[in-house]
């Protein structure tokens, strides 16, 4: 396999919309620090590959630094050609995750791209071109494709040098080989320990003491459960009882009240449209003064009697007085008459029958004149009795307080004015009237004094029927035995609810926290756990074993074909020795020339240990392109930098290594460089040495050298 090409719509700082060729077989990639080479090798693995996984911080950082600088659509796309001669082209929008980035992918048909299904993809990471493709994951493409400079110049002795080389022919990754997995196996015995001994160390120990902890807790925790259910019935029927409660209160006290708030409200606007309408004078009168009225009245009316009854008597004297004196007046004159008769006539039987007949009128005259005297003496006691009557009743009116201090006597006449007056004034008829209106007015007073206290809103009426006083006072005190039921339920209401709360903290104090169920089976699950431990010890036990013997068995396949690779190869590096010979295990020993025994590849240079390893790197690619039936770009980042320069050939003869092997095996390759003077022009002259065809572009910030021993190869 070997990239075409890679288009960059936005990806950090490079610039928009650039498009960088590869060739087939040479492509040496020249940009000074800082101008994006390491940002154009991201844009290729982020093309191939799931671009930074936001689920971690390390990849939201990722797909947040390479946002582009200038451009509106994040990414580009990648052409890459099959060994099988089959091209595909794929496009790739970032977006806000990798399940969320639109990707395509085109196989290129009779000249035209068109859409074909990516089917490799991963439920959190989307899809996954590259190992579809490739058929490697990222992390195996660049432990086996990419060489990076500071990769080399860390390793530092040869212990290391085998140690990732061992890795890589094992995982396919730098790091993770038999060494690393046997390492990992051993510190897991270590961290599970011995079932036997106790100690929070070890997993097993600490399993143990946690299962110990569990029993004692579970026990405390069937005590709690024990006291919870007890706390939790009574509050269930505190629960009961309070939504009997609420029900009481909302369905029938709170709708009663209302009810009757709504009733008593008309009816007392009409009380009270009553009480307006009677007289001040009534409403401020008390009970002493209605009796003193009423007494007063009383008084009136049996003084009026008997001042009736001795004016009467009067009258009939005074007649009795002038009759008599008429009497008197004509016995006076008959006297006179028959006296004069007597005198003058002188028949003797009539003289003296005419004086005997004056002197009976004499003798009535006097009669008369008695009378007179009686009467007159009547008529004053009389007129003396009306006068003390007359004085009897203003001193009762003023002790009554009808009437002010006055030291005039008052005749009847004005004292029945008075109270006709009073009458009027107060806006009744008589007093029988007067009394039912007072006590209605002290009935209304005392109903709306009543409902003071009482939250009711008096409505203006213009009912005038007549209202119950009692039945309206039965409806007030229902009501106020209403609003006191309904405030004693709700204080009960609050009492419960407050004992619910008073409960339920001493539940939560009590409740265990942790599920019983669960602690059950969490026990369960560490019994089963220290079984499993002990069954999984035993496996790891057996897993060394298999390493171990799997480790041999691969060097065994694997080491046979690395030791013929390195001799058929071995005479681009170096002169100075006879043969390379790779152990079972990978160890590298070579043989001096004059020098009768191999030696260790530690008793080399480190130049000499940087250049095996990358030459094995050659090997192991190669063992790759030849199992798979296509083979892998190969990508180098400054990696000559770390050789000697190209004055005495030992970077020559690495690049005649890399043109050779890289040749035999169809592999591209790539080569990242800032420096012009020392890798660039260098490597372009050696390949004009060879006689390879050269093309130069310049491509934004990017030199591009495109080598090739044919214009196949480098177009």
């Amino acid at each position: 396999m070997r990239f075409k090409d890679i288009e960059i719509f936005g990806f950090g700082k490079l610039k928009n919309n650039i498009k960088i060729p590869f060739a087939k077989r040479v492509n040496v990639i020249l940009a000074p620090n800082d101008k994006g080479k390491s940002t154009l090798l991201e844009a290729i693995f982020a093309m191939l590959y799931p671009f930074g996984d936001v689920k971690t911080d390390e990849g939201r950082k990722k797909r947040l630094r390479y946002k582009p600088w200038n451009a509106d659509r994040y990414g580009g796309n990648i052409t890459l050609s099959l060994d099988s001669g089959e091209n595909y082209k794929i496009e790739k929008i970032i977006s806000a995750s990798p399940r969320e980035d639109n990707v395509g992918v085109f196989k290129s048909m009779n000249g035209f791209w068109q859409q074909v299904q990516a089917l490799k993809q991963d439920k959190y990471l989307g899809f996954l071109t590259g190992e579809h493709f490739l058929k490697v994951s990222r992390s195996v493409f660049e432990g086996l494709s990419i060489v990076r400079q500071f990769d080399v110049a860390n390793l530092g002795e040869s212990k290391k040098i085998l140690d990732e080389i061992r890795s890589i022919v094992e995982m396919g990754k730098t790091g993770e080989g038999l060494l690393s997995a046997l390492k990992k196996l051993q510190d897991k015995k270590t961290k599970i320990g011995a079932l036997e001994k106790r100690g929070k160390r070890t997993i097993s120990g600490s399993r143990q003491i946690r299962l110990e902890e569990l029993k004692i807790e579970i026990e405390n925790l069937d005590e709690q459960l024990k006291k919870s259910k007890e706390l939790l019935f009574e509050k269930k029927k505190l629960e009961v009882v309070l939504v009997e409660k609420n029900s009481l209160l909302q369905q029938k006290i709170i709708p009663q009240e209302e009810a009757l708030r709504e009733e008593l409200s008309g009816l007392i606007g009409v009380v009270q449209k009553e009480y307006d309408a009677i007289s001040d004078m009534v409403k401020e009168m008390g009970l002493e003064n209605l009796q003193n009225l009423r007494n007063y009245k009383n008084l009136l009316f049996e003084l009026k009697i008997r001042f009736e009854n001795k004016s009467e008597s009067v009258q009939k004297i005074q007649s009795s007085l002038r009759n008599n004196t008429i009497l008197i007046i004509l016995s006076i004159m008959s006297v006179i008459i028959f006296s004069s008769l007597s005198v003058f006539l002188n028949v003797k039987e009539a003289k003296y029958g005419f004086a005997v007949f004056s002197l009976f009128m004499l003798l009535v005259s006097i009669y008369f004149l008695k009378i007179i005297r009686v009467d007159k003496k009547s008529i004053l006691k009389l007129n003396k009795e009306l006068e003390e009557f007359l004085e009897n009743i203003s001193k009762r009116s003023q002790e009554l307080g009808v009437l002010e201090s006055s030291d005039s006597i008052k005749g009847i006449e004005f004292h029945e004015d008075l109270w006709n007056s009073l009458l009027k004034e107060l806006g009744v008829k008589d007093v029988e009237e007067l009394e039912l209106l007072w006590h209605k007015a002290q009935k209304n007073n005392q109903i709306l004094n009543k409902v003071k206290d009482l939250d009711v809103q008096i409505k203006e009426t213009n009912f005038d029927a007549a209202i119950d006083i009692d039945d309206l006072n039965r409806k007030i005190e229902i009501f106020k035995n209403s609003v006191f039921e309904k405030e004693k339920i709700q204080d009960d209401i609050k009492r419960i609810e407050g004992n619910i709360q008073v409960l339920e903290k001493t539940i939560e104090n009590y409740f265990p926290q942790d599920d019983l169920t669960v602690l059950h089976t969490e026990e369960l699950n560490l019994e089963e756990e220290l079984k499993q431990i002990n069954i999984y010890r035993q496996g790891l036990d057996l897993s060394v074993e298999l390493l171990k013997q799997a480790g041999e068995e691969l060097y065994f396949e694997v080491g046979p074909y690395i030791n013929e690779f390195v001799n058929k190869y071995f005479q681009y590096l170096s002169s100075d020795y006879d043969f390379i010979r790779v152990n079972p295990d990978l160890g590298l020993h070579l043989k001096p020339l004059e020098h009768p025994e191999c030696v260790n590849v530690e008793h080399l240079g480190k130049g000499m240990q940087t250049s095996l390893y990358l030459f094995l790197r050659f090997a192991i690619i190669s063992i790759f392109a030849k199992g798979r039936n296509d083979s892998l770009p190969f990508i180098l980042d400054e990696t000559l930098n770390v050789l000697d320069d190209f004055s005495e050939n030992r970077q020559r003869k690495f690049l005649e290594l890399l043109i050779e092997v890289s040749s035999d095996y169809n592999i591209q390759w790539l080569y990242f460089t800032c420096q012009k003077h020392g890798q660039y022009l260098p490597i372009k002259k050696f390949l004009q040495d060879k006689g390879f065809l050269i093309r130069e572009e310049v491509i934004g910030d990017f030199t591009i050298l495109h080598g090739g021993e044919n214009e196949s190869e480098i177009d």
